[in-house]
């Protein structure tokens, strides 16, 4: 009994030995960790080789701003700028840059009397057309009158041919009503502000989903924007109201004035790459940007 008490605490001495090795192997291979390495996984803003920011907000500016980070993250190696790829909405991206979950907000109207903290800073930055568009399918209409879309959304012209198009049947897509182009439209628009829209129409909550559904409905149309039928890669048109196209210039001009506003927000003024990246749509290559994207940029 006695050998075999005197085994196992050989036995258990070896392991121990073992053991301590093996720990001080590992807190050696820790130990020649790069100290960099380690801090490109310590909180949101930081990045092995520079800062890091979160953009996010309103979802009609997402494809607009994605550009513009890459533009600027070109001059800038080492940062970056993530964008919320999906729409958080303006109240979304207020509250988030309020919290500190993001660090610059970007929303497309008017802030409302005081909305978000006292020491947010709301800057206009774009002037964008708020447009119907329709599948490029949609053959013969270019141009519908204030009453004609009024007709479409009631659901009283159901029909391509009553106003020049094909013979087929208009797929009406519409947005929620807390949707900038949706609002753009309600407020512009002479008889659209209480329209009772067609019980037919189909209700689409994203500005990506807008875009989505008018490429895979040849016949629809729905409230979009410049810059969404920009994304439609020329499979989609923008209609004329009474003969104005949305252009920059009849914008610019007033002449088109269905119009919906962005604005870039931060909280005071920001520090570093959030501060940097607020400031690029006001620099020569961030307006050029906005103007590519067929909107006014403003200074």
């Amino acid at each position: 009994m006695k050998q075999v008490i005197r085994s196992l605490g050989s036995a258990r001495k070896i392991v121990m030995s073992r053991t301590s090795r093996l720990l001080a192997s590992l807190a050696l291979a820790v130990a020649l960790i790069p100290a960099a390495l380690l801090s490109s996984s310590i909180g949101p803003k930081t990045s092995w080789a520079g800062e890091r920011i979160a953009v996010g907000g309103s979802g009609s500016p997402i494809p607009l701003t994605q550009e513009m980070a890459k533009a600027f993250l070109a001059k800038t190696p080492g940062d970056v700028v993530e964008v919320l790829p999906r729409s958080i909405g303006e109240a979304g991206g207020i509250a988030a840059l309020s919290e500190g979950r993001i660090q610059v907000g970007i929303i497309a109207r008017r802030p409302d009397s005081g909305e978000g903290t006292p020491d947010m800073r709301f800057r206009l930055y774009a002037r964008v057309p708020a447009v119907v568009a329709v599948n490029v399918t949609v053959a013969g209409v270019q141009s519908l009158t204030e009453q004609q879309v009024l007709d479409i959304y009631a659901g009283r012209i159901t029909n391509w041919k009553q106003v020049g198009g094909p013979a087929a049947r208009i797929r009406v897509l519409t947005r929620n009503e807390s949707d900038m182009n949706k609002r753009a439209w309600r407020l512009y628009l002479k008889g659209f502000k209480d329209l009772q829209e067609t019980r037919d129409a189909v209700m689409l909550f994203k500005a990506h989903e807008m875009v989505a559904g008018l490429l895979n409905e040849p016949h629809a149309i729905g409230f979009t924007d410049s810059i969404g039928v920009l994304e439609g890669k020329g499979r989609l048109r923008s209609l004329s109201v009474n003969g104005i196209a949305p252009t920059p210039e009849h914008v610019a001009s007033g002449r088109y004035w269905i119009v919906k506003d962005f604005y870039i927000v931060t909280k005071g003024e920001a520090p570093g790459l959030a501060k940097r990246f607020a400031d690029f749509p006001f620099s020569n290559e961030g307006q050029d940007l906005i103007a590519a994207f067929g909107a006014i940029p403003v200074r």
